[in-house]
C-alpha cells in the first residue's frame, strides 16, 4: 500500500496491529508465553504509542478507545492476560496480574489478576 499522507499511512497501521491483535486475542492467547508473532506486534503496538508499559508497577498504559471501550469483557480479560504475559517476557519473571490505565488522562480503566477482571 503507498500513501501520500503521513497520517493516513500512520492510522492504517495502526488499524492493522488492532486487527493483528484481535485475531490473536479470538485464538485465546492463554499459553504459558506469547508467541514471537504477537510479542512482534505488541512491540508494534508499542511503537506506534498505543501502549506504554510501567513493568515495576504492573502498569499498562493504552490507547483505550482502541483497546477497551471498542472490546466486550471477555476481549478486555484476554488483552488484560495478554499485556501481563508480554510484562512477563520483558521482566523474565512471572506477572499474573495487571493494572490498566488511559494513557491519555490517566484513568484506571481495570485491573486482572487471580481473581479476574474488574472493570472500572
Amino acid at each position: 500500500m503507498f500513501y501520500h499522507d503521513k497520517e493516513k499511512e500512520t492510522e492504517m497501521k495502526k488499524f492493522l496491529i488492532i486487527l493483528l491483535i484481535t485475531v490473536a486475542l479470538v485464538a485465546h492467547v492463554k499459553a504459558d508465553a506469547l508467541k514471537p508473532e504477537l510479542i512482534e506486534q505488541i512491540e508494534s503496538a508499542i511503537s506506534a504509542g498505543d501502549f506504554r508499559f510501567d513493568d515495576p508497577n504492573g502498569r499498562v498504559y493504552i490507547n483505550s478507545y482502541a483497546y477497551w471501550y471498542s472490546v466486550d469483557f471477555e476481549q478486555k480479560e484476554n488483552l488484560c492476560h495478554m499485556w501481563a504475559k508480554y510484562m512477563e517476557h520483558r521482566r523474565g519473571e512471572p506477572q499474573n496480574w495487571i493494572v490498566v490505565y488511559d494513557k491519555h488522562t490517566g484513568k484506571k480503566l481495570g485491573k486482572w489478576g487471580a481473581g479476574g477482571l474488574k472493570v472500572y
